[in-house]
Order: C-alpha cells, then structure tokens, then sequence
C-alpha cells in the first residue's frame, strides 16, 4: 500500500543508530517504501576525463513518482525532457575497473540530486561537460549518496547500472497547493537501469530505468 503520510517537519533529531523525524509543518512525505517500484527515470551519461579514472555525469529527468501519478499522465504534447517537470542529476567519480572477458565492471561513488525543474543538461549536454563545476539553478528536492556498480558488454555495447543511494538532504515542494516531501534522510532506495553505449564511442549513452525502496533498520518514520 502507498505510503504519502501526512506529517509535520522541522527537521531530525539523532538518537543513537537511529534518524527520527521531528514535527513541525504539514508536509506529505512520499516515503521509500520497501520493494514498491518509487521513482523512474529516464536518462543518458557523459564521461567526464580526469587525471586518473573517467569521472560520469549521468542526468535526465523522472518519468514516475509514486503517489504524483496524475501529473506524469496528460493528453497534451508528448512527455519527454522538454515537458517533465522533474530532472535529476548524478556525479560520479570512478573508483575502480575490471576486465572480465567482453565486460568491463565499474564501480563509482557520487551524489545525485532530485529537482523540482527540468533538466537543464538534457537540453544542452555539453554544459556539464565543459564546465563540471557549473551551477545550474534548480529547485533540489531532494540529494543522496550514491555507490553504483556498471557492466558494460563490449560485445553489444549495452550497459547495466545498479545504485544504491541514501538520502541525505531533502525539501518540501508545492505541487497544486499541497506540500510534498520526497522521501526522508537515511532512507534507502535501490536503482536498476538499462542502457545502450552511442555508436561512436562509451563516452556516451542513453538509460532508463526504476527505483525500489530499500528497508533500513536506523530510520524511524513517523506516528501514523
């Protein structure tokens, strides 16, 4: 069962091992509820070159949030990056590469963050590229850690992404007069993808994917 719980915010109180939501203004909070399918995403990456291991923007935007379904659902002009009202952005920096057989399996650590605006970088690419460190004004509802691990199959140039991110900052947003929160701090959500490299290269390529909830022990959510 959808979990959008009503609960009233000022911030979180550290007790040990645990996160605990303090109450303070009527917020609806969309929880990551564990083994429900939460957010979708729809996305391409761009290697970023460094000094040592290739660094990877990877950016786009949402194409499902449960408990939003009505906005992703409309009879106008198609949904794609030029409408959706969601973009998310993740920065990863390598940590690691392995050569097994036709796949090359990579594992990088990073942040991706959750806007309640467009994607930027779906529309000019080249920005993060050029200038990584460029801040693009968004409305961040949400940042978490991540870890993800990559397998790429040279043979047929797909991918496959796994990411595990933990939520580390969150911010209400008004969407039709109601205030929502995108999951909590120290919730956990579990991310696959699927993607194709481009043609020319594995500089580039386009994914797109879910996201479950993943239960996690030192989170206590609120009184319902």
């Amino acid at each position: 069962m959808l979990s959008v719980v009503a609960v009233v915010v000022l911030g979180l109180v550290a007790i040990p091992g645990r996160v605990v939501a303090v109450q303070g203004a009527d917020t609806a909070v969309i929880n990551m509820e564990p083994g429900q399918v939460m957010l979708e995403f729809v996305g391409q990456m761009v290697d970023v070159p460094t000094t040592t291991l290739p660094g990877s923007n990877q950016f786009g935007f949402l194409s499902f949030i449960r408990g939003l379904k009505a906005i992703f659902m409309t009879d106008g002009p198609p949904f794609d990056r030029t409408t959706a009202k969601f973009g998310f952005v993740t920065r990863a920096t390598t940590t690691r590469e392995i050569a097994n057989g036709p796949l090359v399996v990579i594992t990088r650590e990073g942040v991706t963050r959750i806007s309640f605006t467009p994607c930027p970088w779906c529309l000019s690419p080249s920005v993060g590229i050029i200038n990584p460190s460029l801040s693009i004004p968004v409305f961040l509802i949400q940042t978490s850690t991540l870890r993800q691990q990559v397998i790429i199959d040279n043979d047929t140039r797909s991918f496959s992404v796994v990411n595990i991110n933990t939520i580390t900052e969150t911010r209400p947003f008004d969407l039709g007069g109601t205030q929502f929160q995108l999951g909590e701090v120290g919730q956990i959500f579990r991310t696959s993808l699927a993607g194709q490299l481009d043609p020319d290269g594995q500089t580039e390529g386009h994914f797109a994917g879910h996201a479950v909830g993943v239960a996690n022990s030192n989170v206590v959510s609120p009184a319902q």
